[in-house]
């Protein structure tokens, strides 16, 4: 699974209209644009192959940028809504992007479970995703 076949997974699984947005013009902007049932939104996505070995072991994320924490942080400070979307192995997370930073910053798959807004074990529930999502 990469980030691609997440993508794939949103696209297939949510019924409003998305948008993968690749921006070389701002930095950070992040992977998805959506709206459903007048909710629109952005998400970043990311995936991890592994859960860590070891409970203490923090999730560390390849490739997400201080700016892309950032822009999420900003779009929410505003009153917008986004998110990150994270596979770690076979479980998918689903945060507010106020949680940028520490998702950046590296923790652990209890620290995930408990301060995701969503979480899954194998099978998106589109169904919680879009109303998550649409709040």
């Amino acid at each position: 699974m990469s980030e691609r076949a997440l993508w794939r997974r949103l696209r297939g699984g949510l019924t409003g209209h998305l948008v993968r947005v690749e921006n070389a013009v701002e930095d950070g902007t992040p992977d998805v644009e959506y709206c459903l049932q007048g909710a629109c939104g952005w998400i970043e996505l990311k995936h991890v192959a592994r859960v860590p070995a070891r409970r203490t072991t923090n999730v560390r994320i390849p490739h997400y940028t201080r700016e892309q924490a950032d822009w999420g942080v900003r779009r929410r400070h505003e009153g917008g809504r986004a998110w990150v979307l994270i596979q770690v192995g076979w479980w998918v997370f689903l945060f507010d992007a106020f949680d940028g930073p520490d998702i950046r910053e590296g923790r652990t798959m209890g620290w995930y479970r408990e301060n995701a807004q969503m979480c899954w074990e194998r099978t998106i529930r589109f169904d919680e995703l879009e109303e998550e999502l649409t709040r």
